[in-house]
């Protein structure tokens, strides 16, 4: 059987996830016009994430716009984490981790 609308449907290009460091906590939150849903803990004992956005030529771009936004074609995440206590040498060291994600789902073709 066809499906019927009783409107036009909608497509939102604007969807957002917002992940910040907050102390020494990763929090991850996400976006649906315009309303933010509660922060949920996905990590501590972290330090430092940065996220760097390019688009296909390999430009790194800041996606402050949706055009921008639009453009994006990978995205390279670095953390630095902090063991949660002290190593049997009183020490705690900093581990970096870094990803190079190209997801299929950012550029609409």
């Amino acid at each position: 059987d066809p499906v019927h609308f009783v409107r036009l449907p909608t497509i939102s290009l604007d969807e957002s996830i917002s992940f910040q460091i907050s102390g020494t906590t990763i929090k991850r939150a996400t976006a649906s016009g315009g309303a933010w849903s509660a922060a949920n803990e996905i990590g501590r004992n972290f330090s430092s994430l940065t996220f760097a956005f390019y688009d296909e030529a390999n430009r790194m771009i800041a996606p402050t716009s949706l055009a921008e936004r639009r453009s994006i074609a990978r995205v390279d995440v670095q953390v630095v984490a902090q063991t949660a206590e002290p190593l049997s040498n009183g020490t705690r060291p900093n581990y970096s981790i870094s990803l190079r994600a190209i997801p299929r789902n950012l550029k609409i073709r």
